[in-house]
């Protein structure tokens, strides 16, 4: 037979209050055997299971390929027609005539 644990003990075991094993119950995040309507009881296999469906494991790197660097300013595709990758110089130059 299996041995049967009380709240304070499955309390000590898992290092938490007994309002958080009662939590646990309520949110039917752990299994027990209600003795009566104050007083649960558990099982070891209960309260591992438990254990079990709260250990998180590490996450596994994804490898996903790093985009192609972008430039940080537009090719110039030649022409006559000003992009805004021109030159601080050249856009200066392009507002000076605007004022004249």
């Amino acid at each position: 037979m299996e041995h049967i644990l009380t709240t304070e003990e499955v309390a000590e075991y898992l290092g938490v209050r007994k309002t958080a094993v009662y939590r646990y119950v309520r949110e039917g995040k752990l299994d027990c055997v209600r003795i009566s309507f104050k007083e649960r009881r558990f099982t070891e296999e209960q309260v591992m299971e438990f254990i079990h469906r709260q250990t998180v494991s590490k996450p596994r790197p994804i490898d996903i390929p790093q985009p192609a660097r972008l430039p940080s300013y537009p090719r110039n595709r030649g022409g006559d027609e000003k992009t805004t990758g021109d030159s601080a110089r050249a856009l200066r130059k392009e507002m000076r005539a605007w004022q004249s």
